[in-house]
């Protein structure tokens, strides 16, 4: 019977190609256009969630009321939250400050790797990230301010002399880990991993490296059973405490880390990477198309059923 139906098809292809063809790409095409459409919403809906980030994890939001113009929120923090927050605030476990450069090139051995994607970050990034080191040692690999650390997937001689182009300069760096390759919808994912120090001390030459001097992120992972609301609070009042931080202009919020990039629920209006009507409305054009494809292929295929006519009187004889 199988066989009959494949012989068919293919003298309906032979007979009627342009029928045929219309009617095959048509409907192949909406599937794939659909199926590319979902798969990029699920990597948009599913970034940093799962794996080493659970529940416990936070990105910090600095808000900002001014005395003159409208209070708005950003996810820039000064580099000195780290330090006064870590030990301070009861239920905060870690803190790791994140700022991330694009378009960097790496050189070694007269080898040029162009276009890499860096991250400046905290010596303690493998607990915090989950991270497998393939090669170094986690708690150490960038305490060195001269550390670097390299992904897999990239050029990886360990304890080797790299120069990474940074602050319109060379500068040399030794290899200290190589970490397995970070999932691509991760906010977190880089080719190279730098030690936050590095641009901690360029922008001290330059600035007073202070509660205005904001260039990062913090995120924050608290202990097990912590309350996000208790921990706001702690950090409310430790502000409270350092003269230079007015509480009344400056205060901090926690984000969940699964709601940074979307979030379909955001009571507090905290920022995002993309809005949740983006994501509605490429799902929406997904199912418009594979709409249209399955009706266009339902009419085309009804369309010549009466031109089948006499082949199905044939198979009901045959008692088809």
């Amino acid at each position: 019977m199988i066989r009959n139906y494949l012989l068919i098809a293919w003298r309906t292809l032979r007979r009627e190609p342009g029928y045929s063809s219309i009617n095959v790409l048509g409907l192949a095409i909406g599937i794939a256009s659909c199926l590319v459409l979902v798969l990029y919403l699920r990597s948009e809906w599913t970034q940093d969630q799962g794996g080493a980030f659970d529940s416990r994890y936070y990105r910090v939001i600095n808000h900002t009321t001014p005395k003159h113009g409208d209070p708005f929120s950003t996810s820039g923090v000064a580099s000195v939250f780290r330090d006064a927050m870590l030990h301070s605030v009861p239920g905060i476990d870690q803190i790791v400050r994140y700022d991330d450069t694009d378009d960097l090139m790496l050189r070694h051995s007269n080898n040029r790797f162009p276009d890499l994607h860096g991250v400046y970050i905290d010596p303690e990034y493998a607990d915090f990230l989950g991270l497998t080191l393939l090669q170094g040692n986690p708690s150490t690999s960038l305490q060195d301010p001269t550390s670097v650390a390299i992904s897999a997937s990239k050029e990886n001689p360990m304890d080797s002399t790299l120069e990474v182009n940074l602050f319109d300069g060379y500068l040399p760096f030794r290899v200290t880990a190589v970490f397995a390759d970070m999932p691509e919808n991760s906010r977190f994912h880089a080719d190279l991993l730098l030690p936050f120090s590095q641009i901690e001390d360029a922008i001290a030459h330059a600035y007073h490296l202070g509660w205005g001097s904001i260039f990062s992120e913090a995120y924050v992972r608290l202990k097990p059973g912590a309350n996000p609301a208790d921990v706001e609070q702690g950090i409310a009042a430790v502000l409270h405490g350092i003269d230079k931080v007015d509480t009344k202009v400056t205060s901090f919020q926690l984000q969940p880390l699964a709601q940074t990039h979307v979030a379909f629920r955001n009571p507090r209006n905290l920022p995002t990477d993309t809005t949740p009507t983006a994501s509605l409305v490429l799902g929406a054009i997904a199912l418009v198309v594979i709409v249209i494809a399955c009706i266009n292929y339902t009419t085309l295929t009804a369309g010549r059923s009466s031109g089948r006519a006499r082949e199905i009187g044939v198979r009901k004889v045959f008692g088809a």
